[in-house]
């Protein structure tokens, strides 16, 4: 499925809703005409068949055309907290006092999941606060969705005023309202002695008749008329209690007269004669058309511009929520979201997921640049959709992943097949400007082979398939297998054993070790870096590039690292104790945390609450972290700067940085990665990457730490060349807290170590 498909079927839901209701007003314009004819040609003979039915009669209509008005009245104030909640917030007054002059209505309020106005088509209710008793809070308070109430005064502005409220799905409801004298004009013409006066003086009329029982017209407004006999089928019709109308006049004078029986306690009291011009009638029945179709136009147009506002900022959202910037291709969230209807959908269909790695991508990255990167991924794209089709859909997963969709997939054989041929894609190298880059991928393969899985565990299925190749040249290719279920479900385990110790359960232990710092210069220890550790009965221990992985992946690394840092604050105030208040202890944060907007505060809270000195407290990150975002990135550290907190960039040196922003970047000390430290030997050898290393941490003001260091040999040539910090066994593995203690104690306490006395 491409993005132009996407468009299609995000547009299909619109337009379908904008025909919907065009027919749905086309059928009601339709039946409105008609009714208004009908209307127009039998009005004449129901209100005045009304007349004659006597004042109890009467009253009960009158009743009864109350009711409807105000059930019409109900409708209109519904339909426009409908068509308000249809609509997304935040809502101007301007907007509000819009809908409710076209609804026509006096009034919208909006309140929130507090019951406070927070919108209103008068500014006048924003801010207001119903108390206790008041309808508006009794609605709030109730289960009910929607009410009308009663004609009452108005709370704020005072006047009459019916009120009607609508709840909200998240929280809080909507108030529109139509005030009394609105109300009394549109009750004007129902009301009984107005409704007599009206059909008396109405112009259209030209004369009212009553004739007995008798059929002997007794009364009348035409005096030529009173004491004659009504016809013979007109006495018929009546006798049968039927109305009868007819024509009469000339075609330039025609008047429809309609003779209806008169009822009076269920008999037949006589009957009413009305001969109204049919001329006024036919104005009439055109003017009401032109009305209706007026409102019903501006009614139509406004839901039509709601439809179309809400298509375009969901348009804009939904670009935003499902589709990749850089290729326009459907990304992970719309994936998901696919993979789980199929799978629910589409039960006895195979399924497999073709996960594709770019190995090399966050290497061109760095070295050419992310616009250059963005084009290659593009190209890339553009390649691989190619085999989007009999059942293969492409998706961007994640910046250096796409993932092939591959529906109804026979067998692995079919699957393998496909992967070939992406690899196939990649045998012609990519114009990268002026020179050729030849990209190299890996396919993690996983399937559903008649078994039931969620969309979730297909992809973390094909994930760790991709992660199981560890050689690109011996193979490129992995199908997930149950080797890897079995890391999948220490996976698991390992994640579950987490959470249950996050949440004060289980019988896992989660604890620190450290390892020393030790200054070039004097060989005194001046800090240590904590480690974390975790074990269980089930697991054992379980080391932390396992454990923190999880944490990651799994989204509990943040509170995770809560722990890890009050441990290792609540081990800084205990070596303050002992009065050792100038060693530091660095804690190594993961990129997951350090994005979060909070991660700043929430390490000043933890430092007040344990009384911590800030300067004290050393926070290390790897270089992987700056390669998400490193304005961002960079912008956070200088915040934690800020507060006293010093940053360590930790394995420097393996291939992420960009040296020629590492003077930008906001940190204070380079360690060396061990693996630069382990290639110095005691042949004598100089290792110049190192000592290239400390020069440049030392000609841009930074501090270098050497981490590794086993051999008295790599010691000398880190001290010959200037570094200025070493840890590692030589001095001492990682400790537990109270050991660590013990060995500052020692050192720092004794004379100064030497060389020899040291490795003795």
């Amino acid at each position: 499925m491409n993005a132009n498909r996407l468009k299609r079927s995000h547009l299909k839901t619109y337009l379908i809703s904008i025909i919907s209701v065009t027919a749905i007003f086309s059928s009601i314009g339709t039946l409105m005409i008609r009714g208004i004819e009908e209307w127009g040609y039998s009005s004449m003979e129901k209100e005045l068949s009304g007349l004659t039915r006597g004042h109890s009669y009467s009253i009960g209509n009158a009743l009864e055309a109350k009711r409807v008005v105000d059930s019409l009245l109900a409708e209109r104030i519904m339909m426009t907290a409908k068509a308000v909640s249809e609509e997304p917030e935040p809502y101007t007054t301007e907007y509000l006092s819009g809908i409710a002059k076209a609804m026509g209505v006096d009034s919208i309020i909006v309140y929130d999941e507090k019951c406070n106005a927070r919108y209103s088509a008068d500014e006048a209710y924003i801010g207001f606060s119903p108390p206790d008793g008041h309808p508006a809070k009794a609605f709030f308070d109730s289960t009910l969705i929607s009410y009308v109430g009663e004609i009452r005064e108005d709370a704020v502005k005072g006047g009459d005023i019916k009120y009607g409220y609508l709840r909200l799905s998240k929280g809080g409801f909507i108030q529109a309202g139509i005030s009394k004298a609105e109300i009394g004009t549109m009750m004007s013409g129902l009301e009984l002695d107005r409704l007599l006066n009206e059909i008396k003086g109405t112009g259209s009329i030209r004369f009212v008749s009553y004739a007995g029982r008798d059929f002997k017209i007794i009364s009348s407004t035409d005096e030529g008329s009173k004491g004659k006999y009504l016809e013979e089928d007109e006495r018929l019709a009546v006798s049968h209690g039927k109305s009868l109308s007819t024509p009469a006049g000339t075609d330039w004078d025609r008047i429809y007269r309609v003779i209806v029986p008169v009822y009076s306690r269920g008999s037949n009291a006589g009957s009413l004669i009305i001969g109204t011009e049919m001329k006024e009638t036919d104005s009439l029945i055109v003017m009401l058309s032109n009305f209706g179709i007026l409102l019903l136009g501006t009614v139509y147009a406004v839901l039509l511009f709601m439809i179309l506002s809400s298509y375009r900022k969901d348009k804009r959202l939904w670009k935003v929520a499902y589709t990749d910037d850089v290729t326009g291709l459907p990304n992970s969230l719309y994936l998901k979201e696919v993979l789980e209807d199929k799978l629910l959908r589409m039960r006895n269909t195979n399924f497999a997921v073709l996960m594709v790695n770019l190995t090399d991508l966050k290497t061109i990255n760095m070295i050419l640049g992310y616009e250059t990167g963005d084009r290659m991924v593009k190209e890339i794209s553009e390649r691989l959709e190619t085999l989007a089709k009999n059942g293969l859909t492409l998706y961007r997963f994640a910046a250096d992943r796409f993932v092939f969709l591959y529906e109804g997939c026979r067998n692995r054989h079919d699957s393998r097949a496909i992967a070939m041929r992406i690899d196939d894609l990649f045998v012609k190298p990519f114009r990268l400007n002026e020179s050729f880059k030849y990209m190299s991928v890996q396919v993690g393969i996983s399937d559903t082979d008649g078994a039931q899985k969620s969309a979730d565990q297909l992809l973390k299925e094909a994930s760790v398939s991709l992660g199981s190749i560890k050689d690109v040249e011996d193979s490129s290719l992995a199908f997930f297998d149950s080797y890897m279920e079995n890391e999948l479900q220490r996976e698991e385990a390992i994640e579950e054993e987490l959470s249950k110790l996050l949440q004060g359960e289980g019988d896992g232990r989660f604890y620190l070790m450290f390892q020393p710092m030790v200054s070039m210069e004097d060989d005194r220890i001046t800090g240590f870096e904590a480690l974390a550790r975790f074990e269980s009965k089930a697991l054992g221990l379980v080391m932390p590039m396992e454990f923190i992985r999880i944490a990651e992946r799994k989204q509990i690394i943040c509170q995770l690292g809560e722990v890890i840092f009050r441990e290792a604050c609540s081990f800084l105030r205990e070596l303050k104790t002992i009065g050792q208040d100038e060693i530091k202890v660095a804690v190594n944060v993961s990129g997951v945390q350090l994005m979060r907007d909070c991660f700043s505060e929430g390490v000043r809270d933890i430092i007040e609450r344990c009384g911590a000195d800030p300067s004290m407290i050393e926070l290390e990150i790897t270089e992987s972290i700056l390669v998400s975002d490193f304005e961002e990135i960079n912008e956070r550290l200088r915040l934690l700067r800020n507060q006293g907190i010093r940053i360590h960039l930790d394995d420097f040196g393996t291939g992420y940085s960009s040296l020629h922003r590492l003077k930008e970047l906001q940190v204070d000390t380079l360690k060396i990665d061990r693996s630069f430290i382990s290639s110095i030997d005691d042949s004598g050898e100089e290792d110049s990457i190192v000592r290239d290393i400390i020069s440049m941490a030392h000609r841009i003001g930074l501090v270098a730490i050497a981490e590794g260091v086993e051999t008295k040999s790599q010691k000398d040539y880190l001290k010959s060349n200037g570094c200025d910090i070493y840890q590692g066994y030589l001095m001492s593995p990682p400790l537990e807290k109270h050991k660590a203690i013990d060995l500052l104690m020692q050192i720092n306490s004794g004379p100064e170590l030497t060389d020899e006395n040291q490795t003795a």
